[in-house]
């Protein structure tokens, strides 16, 4: 599909926006999240994958609780994050698709890739590599909802869990990181916020920055 055919027929602004809307909404939570991951984690690991449901928090979070409540929490949260990713790709399409690319070269490399892997795979790609930019493929295909939604929901089942078994197998280094991040809790977390304003300030100077030439 090309450019003109988004947005697509009988669609309004007001969808377009929440889709934007939404995706705003879960990119700030990734954001706090990883700022104040040490204190989540040590303190309410649960918010920390309400917010940033990774797989590093999800492996870090294995030696703090259980894999039900892990499960119950992320898996609403990362549906949400592939809604919005889905929407993102039904109502703009390639423009979408260039938002990615813009990101990083290699990012652009990746998901080119991945874009013809759905083309031969389609839905069933979403369970067995559930990220968020192939809900935003599926959205630029605009797989049927009910075709998308359960593989969407089982591939984030398989990701939840096997980070979450990976984690627990991990039980043995990471315990004394997250001890270590408990006895430094203050400092550790100050570091981290700092690190991701830096990043934040960096990557919007990147792209808004003056240019030589």
């Amino acid at each position: 599909m090309t450019a003109s055919d988004y947005p697509p027929p009988g669609t309004t602004s007001r969808g377009r926006h929440l889709a934007v809307a939404a995706v705003a909404v879960i990119t700030v939570m990734g954001t706090v999240g990883t700022a104040l991951s040490p204190y989540l984690l040590v303190r309410q690991p649960l918010l920390l994958i309400a917010l940033s449901p990774d797989v590093r928090n999800i492996v870090l979070v294995a030696a703090q609780a259980d894999f039900l409540p892990v499960l119950a929490v992320a898996e609403p949260r990362r549906a949400m994050g592939l809604f919005a990713m889905y929407a993102m790709g039904f109502f703009y399409g390639p423009l979408a698709i260039a938002w990615f690319e813009q990101r990083s070269a290699r990012a652009g490399r990746v998901l080119r890739w991945l874009e013809r892997l759905f083309a031969r795979l389609g839905a069933p790609l979403l369970v067995v590599f559930p990220a968020y930019t192939v809900g935003a493929l599926a959205g630029v295909a605009r797989t049927r909802l009910r075709v998308f939604v359960p593989a969407m929901l089982v591939g984030q089942v398989v990701y939840i869990g096997v980070s979450y078994f990976l984690g627990d197998a991990a039980r043995e280094w990471t315990t004394p990181l997250v001890r270590f991040l408990g006895e430094h809790l203050v400092e550790s977390t100050a570091v981290c916020v700092a690190a991701v304003v830096i990043h934040q300030v960096w990557s919007r100077w990147g792209r808004t920055g003056p240019k030589d030439g």
